[in-house]
């Protein structure tokens, strides 16, 4: 009996061993940490002030400026929070409107930089320090602070984010809320995975909220960041609640680490099997993504077989619920979908549709919590876990309902005698709102040019990346990523994920030719995927640092502070 119950604690501490050798021991930011993150975005900042376009530049610019001075909206999407905060920088005295629109743009690309260093402080600071460090004299650590610094400016003045910097754009803006949901989707992480070993969890409970609310605002600029956030509930959702049950498995019962880390490949490989199908039937390339999900989810279905009856039982009492709440999310984007993402046009009539789509799950998540407080039913994580959701979706719908400042200002311009200030759309009813939002004057899908013409779309857009570090740098940055994905396999994956999904949609999306004039607009989209990449720089660059000073590990590092 003796020894089935060590076999068994062995087995569960393997299992978690399995993504973290090492424990779990997150960094913690120190004054000083604050400090330099506070010179990296003054010295990126001085940098794009010294090299800032004197007033209004080229490309839409021009209309950009005018719309946001005007409070108007500019073309589709609207842009809306772009204008909103910009607006706020029109007041300042100094230079020209255009001069203080560009200044708008470099502080919002700074900041980018600046989330990009405290992620990677977080990142690459894993079981760095001793767990004593609140009574050691705080200093940098070496193999933290120089990858994390040298990564950050390196981005900071990659050619297209520099470029985008000093004129009045909204890619700054883009890459500046992207770098703040990941550092926020960092920190949800590191407090769930933290406190696995609580017995009663709270799931992150106000972090929960707040990236919700920040993932919302992220697609109040342009919609780039959608494709992180699909990965985000495709694979680092699923994962990261493995990871937190991880340790709650039977202690009699026996659970293969081996054999389910095996699927891990899976995970990882489906979105570059769907690149391959989708170029022979695009339909069929969906469902291997759709297969992907599936192989991120059994993570957590083949663990819940096996979990402690208590956390198990608490499933099984909420099953009808569960599939329930499934069953209204797939309606609900089954109906988006049809009504309005892939509609040509979007007409009055779809508009109740599309709200009733929106408001479905949500509506079911509340009133399901309200009732299990109404009824003081017996605690159960479950519960715990739909009323997160259920606020944490009001607050991102409440984050998107920046875009009807594109329908109060249409109104309010409506009367005003001509001509009258530009605001692009005529946005004054909800479904020309919506037909603005999902960009409908573009049209649908570019058709493809052919599996041979994809490949090279891919390896053009690969250029990209080393156009903006050099090929050193990107060769590096490839052998962080497999570091990373041994020291941090659910955040490597999740990455490797959001990369992917974006390029392959522009790709598919737009088709673009594939020569020196359509990368002048087209690399700027991919600006966020720069920023990912530095993250992956940066592991190689601490890869390097260990190796010099000899204590190189594809696990983490631990050092005293």
């Amino acid at each position: 009996m003796e020894t089935r119950k060590t076999t068994s604690l062995s087995t569960k501490k393997d299992l978690f061993a399995r993504l973290y050798p090492d424990g779990y021991r997150p960094y913690r930011f120190r004054w000083f940490d604050y400090v330099l993150a506070l010179l990296v975005f003054l010295t990126a900042f001085t940098g794009y002030i010294k090299t800032l376009t004197p007033s209004i530049g080229a490309g839409d610019s021009g209309e950009l400026t005018t719309t946001l001075y005007n409070m108007g909206a500019s073309h589709a999407p609207g842009f809306p929070l772009y204008g909103i905060l910009g607006k706020l920088f029109t007041y300042l005295a100094v230079g020209d409107i255009g001069y203080r629109v560009n200044i708008y743009t470099a502080t919002t690309a700074a900041g980018a930089v600046l989330f990009l260093f405290l992620t990677l402080l977080k990142l690459l600071g894993l079981n760095r320090t001793r767990e004593d460090i609140a009574s050691q004299k705080p200093k940098a650590i070496l193999s933290v602070h120089i990858p994390a610094l040298a990564a950050s400016l390196a981005f900071a003045f990659a050619s297209d984010h520099w470029q985008q910097a000093v004129g009045g754009e909204v890619y700054s803006l883009n890459v500046f809320l992207v770098s703040m949901m990941i550092f926020v989707m960092v920190w949800w992480y590191e407090e769930l995975i933290a406190n696995h070993n609580r017995q009663e969890m709270d799931f992150a409970y106000r972090k929960s909220l707040l990236l919700a609310y920040v993932m919302g605002l992220s697609l109040t600029d342009h919609q780039l960041p959608l494709w992180y956030i699909v990965a985000f509930f495709v694979v680092m959702f699923p994962l990261t609640f493995f990871a937190l049950f991880a340790n709650k498995v039977k202690d009699t019962e026996h659970f293969s680490a081996s054999e389910t880390f095996d699927i891990w490949w899976i995970v990882i490989a489906a979105p570059f099997l769907a690149l391959f199908v989708m170029q022979f039937s695009g339909r069929l390339g969906l469902l291997v993504l759709l297969f992907g999900m599936l192989a991120g989810y059994s993570f957590f279905a083949l663990l819940l077989s096996h979990l402690k009856e208590e956390y198990r039982k608490d499933f099984m009492i909420r099953l009808p619920h569960v599939l329930t709440m499934g069953g209204l999310a797939i309606l609900s984007v089954a109906i988006f979908l049809n009504k309005a993402y892939l509609a040509r046009l979007i007409y009055p009539q779809d508009v109740g549709w599309i709200l009733f789509s929106i408001f479905l799950v949500p509506t079911y998540l509340m009133v399901y919590t309200l009732v299990v407080k109404l009824l003081h039913l017996k605690s159960n994580w479950v519960d715990r876990v739909f009323e997160i959701m259920g606020f944490g979706s009001l607050l991102f719908i409440f984050a998107m309902t920046i875009y009807l400042y594109m329908m109060v200002r249409a109104n309010a311009l409506a009367d005003l005698p001509d001509p009258k200030p530009l605001s692009w759309g005529d946005t004054r009813s909800l479904e020309v709102l919506f037909n603005q939002m999902l960009r409908k004057q573009y049209g649908g899908r570019a058709a493809s040019g052919g599996i041979n013409y994809f490949w090279g779309q891919l390896a053009w857009v690969g250029k990209f990346i080393v156009d903006q570090y050099g090929i050193i740098n990107v060769l590096i940055g490839i052998g962080g990523f497999v570091v990373m994905l041994f020291r941090e396999k659910i955040w490597a994956t999740y990455l490797l994920w959001a990369m992917t999904l974006l390029a392959v949609s522009l790709i598919k999306f737009v088709n673009p030719e594939v020569d020196a004039w359509t990368q002048s607009f087209q690399v700027v989209m991919h600006i966020q995927n720069f920023w990912v990449y530095a993250i992956f720089l940066a592991y190689g660059y601490q890869a390097l640092i260990d190796a010099a000073s000899g204590s190189w590990s594809l696990k983490s590092v631990n050092e005293d502070a």
